[in-house]
């Protein structure tokens, strides 16, 4: 008796290795992409809650010739889950987690900033008011909290500001702040 042989259909060993190899590599190059994406839309909303809080500040101050001293006294609509008052400043969360903190010194003057996550490292947006004495000054800084100067924290920021870490001002503790 003699058997026949079906043609077996199917893929080899090698032919599904192959395709695994394949997607692996091209998820190795879209899945850093996509995060680094993420952390720019969430740096961008970041910048846009600064914004809107600076503004209502200068405005408070503007229309009561003092800055407030809690956040309630501001015309924004944020949902704050926690407010503390600090001896220079508040310290306040979003309801969506933002950590913001609306502070004064003496060199400094005055700022608002607020900070998000990145892969674990702090970014954090600051923009500084200077409303008294005629100054009018406003500007903003980038600052990553990291010593890796190649992680996302900073090339977010060198991003934002077009910088290169030799540009940015090195506050010590591995804080890089970057001026715009």
């Amino acid at each position: 008796m003699k058997r026949k042989f079906l043609n077996n259909v199917g893929f080899t060993l090698l032919e599904i290795l192959v395709v695994v190899l394949i997607i692996g590599i091209l998820a190795a190059i879209a899945v850093p992409k996509y995060q680094f994406s993420v952390d720019k839309a969430k740096f961008s909303n970041l910048k846009q809650i600064v914004a809107n809080l600076a503004g209502s500040i200068q405005r408070y101050y503007e229309t009561n010739g003092v800055y407030p001293t809690t956040m309630a006294d501001l015309d924004v609509g944020y949902q704050l889950t926690e407010e503390k008052q600090q001896t220079l400043g508040v310290d306040f969360t979003l309801s969506d987690g933002t950590t913001c903190t609306w502070y004064y010194n003496h060199s400094s003057g005055r700022a608002m900033t607020c900070y998000i996550r990145l892969d674990g490292k702090l970014v954090q947006y600051e923009r500084y008011i200077y409303l008294e004495r005629s100054k009018n000054r406003i500007f903003n800084t980038c600052i990553a909290n990291s010593y890796n100067t190649s992680d996302r924290a900073h090339k977010i920021c060198q991003m934002e500001t077009g910088k290169k870490v030799s540009d940015a001002y090195t506050q010590g503790t591995g804080w890089f702040r970057y001026d715009y």
